[in-house]
């Protein structure tokens, strides 16, 4: 696969694209090398380099109009996979990113350029915030994709109109849509969230055996690619349905593989939910105590996550599961106990807590 190719050029790409926006009057060039290698910063989280196409944008350079909307778009796309997920003030720049890059469009005779640019805004717009505008997008997306026979077009928009669905059967519906249509560009970058999107659809109905099976389909793609975000997001996923699946050995070996891939790339949500996933296991293994207090751990990253503006949020699923394991440990436990370890693992700090997690120290 290219991207694993290209890592044996990893530094010089970098190399060359800081060179090129140190330089005066190589925005072009800077805003090209961008689109054409933004599969490679994005799965491989390379920040320095997506902070220099994103501020190359700023420059107002002479930059053809196609070549800047394209460049909004996958910008808007990094921006939003790489940091928009860890942050909702860096998740409404990269919507700000796309609404540029859609405005422009309409002033083209571009098809293609417009489809990208609304099936890109509708992936990321809230659903929940403005529900009727993300059909909009969509579905516009969906037409005008259509008339360009692009099969990535096409699966970029049934991406956005997964957010839109109905209900879980609609939404499976166009996630296989837009899974079929990603495998035909050839494209498995892209495919990747599908297969996640179908997986938690399954873990939701309870099919925890056909979700195993799509995450461990996302990480074998991810391992093919190279890239360490998807799988670390796959692995992030695929440890709570072991954990569902009552496999507290294998979810926690799998939980500590996100815990240390989430902290190498500084994605304290993962962190998070690894930490989660970990109590849940150190519980159903007997190891009550660790447990408490690795609860108390992700209590504590929680709140500091959400405080300074983070995005951390438990599905109902999750949220039930830690409830009920919270409510067992209180009563194995008893409360006097239960109260003093969850405080003691609420007082660690971020390292002490990650430590814990890993069983590089033992529970007090």
């Amino acid at each position: 696969m290219w991207l694993k190719r290209t890592d044996l050029e990893r530094d010089n790409h970098r190399a060359s694209l800081a060179y090129l926006f140190a330089e005066p009057n190589r925005t072009e060039e800077v805003l090209r090398f961008g689109v054409a290698l933004h599969r490679f910063f994005g799965s491989r989280g390379h920040l320095d380099a997506i902070a220099h196409v994103r501020a190359a944008l700023e420059r107002q350079d002479p930059v053809s109009a196609a070549l800047r909307v394209r460049a909004l778009c996958v910008t808007s796309d990094l921006v939003a996979y790489t940091l928009g997920v860890e942050d909702r003030a860096e998740m409404s720049s990269a919507i700000e990113l796309c609404e540029q890059a859609l405005e422009m469009a309409r002033e083209l005779d571009d098809p293609a350029l417009l489809a990208e640019a609304l099936g890109t805004l509708s992936v990321w717009v809230d659903s929940e915030e403005d529900s009727s505008r993300k059909i909009s997008l969509a579905e516009e997306a969906l037409e005008v994709g259509r008339s360009t026979g692009d099969p990535w077009l096409i699966g970029r928009a049934f991406q956005g109109l997964g957010g839109t669905a109905p209900t879980p059967d609609d939404e499976q519906a166009l996630a296989l849509e837009g899974l079929a249509y990603f495998r035909q560009a050839g494209d498995i970058y892209y495919a990747i969230p599908q297969l996640w999107c179908l997986a938690r659809l399954e873990t939701n109905k309870g099919e925890l055996a056909a979700a195993r099976i799509l995450y461990e389909d996302a990480i074998a793609a991810a391992e093919d690619i190279g890239s360490p975000i998807d799988l670390n997001y796959s692995w992030n996923s695929l440890c709570f349905v072991l954990l569902l699946l009552e496999k507290f050995e294998e979810a926690a070996l799998v939980s500590c593989k996100s815990l240390v891939g989430g902290r190498r790339l500084g994605h304290r949500r993962v962190v998070a939910f690894a930490i989660f996933v970990l109590a849940c296991c150190a519980a159903g293994l007997g190891e009550h105590r660790r447990a408490a207090q690795l609860t108390g751990s992700h209590d504590a990253i929680e709140a500091d996550i959400i405080g300074v503006g983070g995005a951390y949020s438990l599905t109902p699923l999750e949220q039930r599961v830690w409830e009920d394991n919270t409510a067992r440990l209180r009563e194995f436990l008893g409360k006097g106990e239960f109260v003093r370890a969850y405080g003691i693992g609420r007082g660690l700090t971020f390292d002490q807590a990650v430590d814990l997690a890993l069983g590089r120290v033992h529970a007090i």
